[in-house]
């Protein structure tokens, strides 16, 4: 064998492990984005299901009022029961607002009652799911022989149960 031979032999082995290197960086650095995306895809989820579970938490069609003061934290039983009819004749209305999402209430003081269904829509795909438990006052108005919040009318303690659904 010549040097010129031995040369090509010494600059081909030089590139195989180049180029196997290379090949390893890339294996590596890729699986590296891959988990960096599924942390921002997580984040993003969680940040969607927040934004809905706020909307819902604010909504004026449930809020509480003393005079022209909103009460925090409070749903008014009576626009309750309204906006679940609302909701259930007009459902395809509210889907730009609440997407692929559950959404219900469960009183649980001073007696637990069974959940109340206000909104739900899934996908049909496979998905993953946020959840936000958010503690809520629920006033009842017609109940005139107790007190809450400085007012006639009974007050009871639940929870807001706000599940965003996300396709994968």
């Amino acid at each position: 064998m010549s040097k010129a031979q031995v040369k090509m032999f010494e600059n081909i082995g030089v590139l195989v492990v180049f180029f196997f290197l290379l090949g390893i960086g890339i294996v590596f650095y890729s699986n590296y984005q891959s988990q960096s995306l599924a942390v921002e895809q997580k984040k993003l989820l969680e940040l969607r299901s927040l934004q809905l579970a706020e909307q819902m938490y604010n909504l004026p069609e449930l809020d509480c009022h003393y005079g022209s003061v909103r009460i925090a934290s409070c749903i008014d039983s009576m626009k309750l029961g309204i906006f679940q009819t609302l909701i259930n004749n007009k459902k395809e209305n509210y889907f730009d607002l609440f997407a692929n999402s559950k959404i219900s209430i469960k009183e649980i003081h001073p007696r637990e009652k069974t959940e109340i269904l206000l909104y739900e829509e899934k996908p049909l795909e496979k998905t993953v799911s946020r959840v936000y438990k958010i503690p809520v006052i629920i006033f009842d108005a017609t109940k005139q022989d107790e007190h809450c919040a400085g007012q006639l009318g009974k007050c009871s303690l639940a929870i807001l149960d706000v599940t965003y659904y996300e396709q994968r």
